[in-house]
């Protein structure tokens, strides 16, 4: 077994741990190695060239369940979940974060502005959420245009934003990692840690398999951002037992019907939302429709496979749901419904089904989707898995950096809250220490 020696390990290249590489390398830190069990690929946009990053049964090819049969929306690749998310940029988490002395107010202005994030053009906006738009307000809701990171300019408004966008029309995570490289950041793809090796409460580095074999990386500081999912089955393989509990998946369903003439195939995916639920229902709606049609199969069954995409119009009801998961180490997902989670789904329900109707969707046709998660979190949360540092407790030296950590779900598009906290722990004192404490520098 080779052995390497670094400075910092970085296990992920998604919103924390590309943007963590990113700014660490812009200090002026050296010898960091992010770790990436994915691949990266130019080939996006369509379900069959996603069925390469999406986390998916190998026998049917579709997206994989929790055990209680949610569909989990996840990816394996460079740049994480940023790749086939929908570019939303919300804040989120404020007061929560700064309950552990994390303030991430300071880091919103810099986000936007380096995104260049801003509500979605209106010239991107179709018909369909339109008519969705001018009913709801007929109803006393009012929806917005979603605060995204698109460049209006390069968008085509092809709708397929959630298998990644063959424009490079919304910023992703690559960005982070395409900058952190040209700092001297090393990133290896398709190298899959087994496992973090603790020796007498300190992290001593990590077991990693690639296609050249086994190799054992030392470092001084190691750093898990893998995801909800992938951080929890890392740290419980690894001994810390208490990670992969708290587990939330920003629960959603889709509420879709036959309308006569409009469809939403010519916007980004979820153009407009509404938050006046949110804050009292721990609901958001925003206009959604399933464009290929083996995901509308992967959410309907069947009857999704009848869905006339060009006389659809539908809204995603996602939920701040409770922390009722779990995470095994052998990669098993538990996510249970909590009568809570339910009533919340029910009450968005009913009134994405008023909207819908008044917006002249046929009742008829109205169906609603198999629950489905994504953006998981709460796995490796503060105060209870990893302190105010992010370090994990009783480990010295190995930390946590993406949505594991967060204490809450928040029920609303992480990526802006991940991205703000890897900038802040960069400038920690982790990193950063007062002057008696070693400086990592690689020198």
């Amino acid at each position: 077994m080779k052995t390497i020696t670094q400075d910092i390990l970085i296990i992920g290249s998604g919103a924390g741990g590309a943007t963590l590489a990113h700014e660490l390398s812009r200090q002026g830190l050296r010898r960091i190695t992010v770790l990436e069990q994915g691949i990266r690929t130019q080939e996006v946009g369509t379900f069959a060239r996603a069925l390469r990053f999406y986390d998916c049964n190998p026998v049917t090819m579709l997206p994989k369940h929790t055990e209680e049969g949610v569909i989990l929306w996840r990816t394996l690749m460079a740049g994480g979940s940023t790749v086939a998310a929908l570019a939303n940029i919300v804040p989120s988490m404020e007061q929560e974060l700064r309950a552990f002395g994390i303030d991430l107010a300071p880091l919103w202005q810099e986000i936007i502005d380096e995104m260049e994030a801003v509500p979605l053009d209106e010239s991107l906006i179709s018909d369909g959420s339109r008519a969705i738009a001018q009913a709801a307000r007929g109803l006393g809701i009012e929806f917005r245009p979603m605060p995204k990171a698109i460049n209006a300019k390069k968008c085509v408004q092809c709708a397929v934003c959630p298998t990644g966008c063959p424009f490079n029309a919304k910023w992703s995570a690559l960005q982070a990692v395409d900058q952190a490289a040209a700092n001297g950041v090393e990133f290896r793809l398709g190298a899959q840690v087994k496992q973090i090796l603790i020796e007498n409460g300190t992290a001593r580095g990590v077991q990693v398999q690639t296609t050249d074999g086994l190799y054992l990386l030392e470092a001084e500081r190691v750093v898990v951002a893998a995801g909800g999912i992938g951080t929890a089955q890392l740290l419980r393989r690894s001994g810390v037992e208490n990670a992969g509990h708290s587990l939330f998946m920003d629960l959603f369903v889709s509420v879709v019907g036959v309308h006569r003439s409009l469809n939403l195939l010519n916007e980004p995916s979820m153009a407009m939302v509404c938050d006046q639920f949110h804050r009292e229902h721990g609901f958001i709606l925003s206009p959604y429709m399933p464009v290929h049609r083996l995901s509308a199969f992967a959410e309907f069954g069947l009857p999704g496979l009848a869905l006339p995409r060009k006389h659809l119009l539908g809204l995603m009801v996602k939920t701040r749901d409770d922390m009722a998961g779990e995470v095994f180490p052998d990669g098993r997902v538990s996510k249970r419904l909590t009568k809570a989670d339910q009533q919340r789904l029910a009450q968005g329900t009913a009134v994405a089904r008023e909207v819908l109707a008044a917006a002249g969707v046929s009742k008829p046709s109205i169906l609603v989707s198999k629950p489905q998660g994504a953006h998981p979190g709460g796995t490796a949360a503060l105060g209870q898995v990893v302190d105010e540092h992010l370090q994990v407790k009783g480990v010295n030296g190995l930390y946590v950096c993406d949505a594991s950590v967060l204490p809450h779900a928040p029920g609303l598009p992480p990526i802006m809250t991940i991205v703000a906290l890897a900038k802040w722990f960069a400038r920690s004192a982790v990193f950063h220490p007062p002057t008696g404490r070693r400086v990592l520098t690689g020198n």
